[in-house]
């Protein structure tokens, strides 16, 4: 289902992202359950490369069990999980998250938290992407110095040194302040339309999924209960913001 909005721009648009040519999920009869109890049953999503998919729904509706075998860090009962074309088992170099706590290692400064993986030219890569993040001539301190919002500024740029192909997002802003969650939106935008990884967001916040996704997946049950594309610029959702909440709360 798609929701298209006429109105012009409120602010100037990004510029155009760049294609994605890696990134694309397809699940097929996924199902996964714990002590007897199905949590997700025959599911079936295709998401391609490079979109932005936020996945709503109540506690125990199987939202996080999702990422989790996306991430690899459970394994499904049945079904496949392939990443381009390929079924994926355990962890994944393509694959990375971000949570909620940002995680930082206490005894690392900031270039060494961002380069935690230490691949090829990591310092210049680490260097550049805290730069990217508002971070700039912050190499040298430590997390302890950082307020909520860097420091989550930190944890999105170690997921992307290693440039990967998905992004997983665990509510990494539901413990930030109003303001500093709206500029952490703007970041991670602008770090999506300029990387162009695919991006799958858990969120409580119909708001949020409303404000940043492509794509509005709801999960009840083990099951999508409603698969929503939104095709109007992020600029102007605004406009429209309270009836495709609407629409998203009564599937919920």
């Amino acid at each position: 289902m798609g929701v298209s909005l006429g109105k012009p721009a409120l602010v100037p648009p990004l510029s155009p992202p760049v294609a994605a040519d890696r990134g694309e999920l397809v699940l097929r009869g996924v199902a996964k359950g714990f002590g007897g109890k199905p949590v997700l049953a025959d599911l079936d999503l295709q998401i391609p490369a490079g979109q932005f998919v936020a996945v709503v729904g109540r506690s125990g509706g199987g939202k996080t069990t999702l990422l989790r075998l996306i991430a690899g860090l459970e394994t499904p009962d049945a079904g496949t999980i392939a990443l381009d074309g390929t079924p994926r088992h355990g962890l994944q170099r393509d694959v990375r998250l971000m949570f909620q706590d940002a995680r930082l290692l206490p005894w690392q400064r900031l270039l060494g938290n961002v380069g935690i993986a230490r691949g090829p030219d990591w310092r210049q890569r680490a260097e550049n992407l805290l730069a990217e993040v508002g971070l700039a001539g912050r190499e040298n301190d430590w997390p302890y110095t950082l307020s909520g919002g860097q420091r989550q500024r930190v944890a999105l740029a170690r997921a992307l040194v290693t440039e990967p192909g998905i992004l997983l997002l665990d509510e990494p802003f539901g413990a930030l302040d109003a303001l500093t969650r709206i500029e952490m939106h703007r970041l991670l935008i602008r770090v999506w339309s300029q990387h162009r990884f695919t991006a799958l967001l858990i969120t409580h916040d119909v708001a949020e999924a409303v404000a940043l996704a492509d794509r509005v997946l709801v999960l009840r049950d083990g099951a999508v209960a409603q698969d929503m594309l939104i095709e109007a610029p992020r600029a102007e959702r605004s406009l429209r913001a309270a009836e495709l909440e609407r629409r998203i709360l009564a599937a919920v």
